[in-house]
């Protein structure tokens, strides 16, 4: 779905999300696919805490190293729930 939105074929308004989000960003990912300060700006636009995961690749979850983007999303739900 945000795929197609980036490309503008899907209107997503800012009020759609009434909840904390988290956005992370691939350090590793390519320009092509997401460009600088795209990630950050989704964030912005729906009140989304950021992240950049420096050493992560696109398909971070499925990445040798998934275990630094789950410890990310634990420690920001931690935050957010307690």
């Amino acid at each position: 779905m945000l795929n197609d939105r980036y490309l503008l074929r899907v209107a997503i308004g800012a009020a759609a999300f009434d909840a904390p989000g988290l956005c992370l960003e691939a350090g590793l990912d390519t320009h092509d696919r997401h460009p600088p300060g795209q990630d950050q700006a989704i964030a912005r636009r729906y009140g989304f805490s950021h992240a950049v995961l420096a050493g992560q690749p696109h398909c971070m979850m499925y990445a040798d190293h998934w275990r630094v983007s789950a410890g990310a999303i634990l420690v920001w739900h931690r935050e957010q729930f307690g």
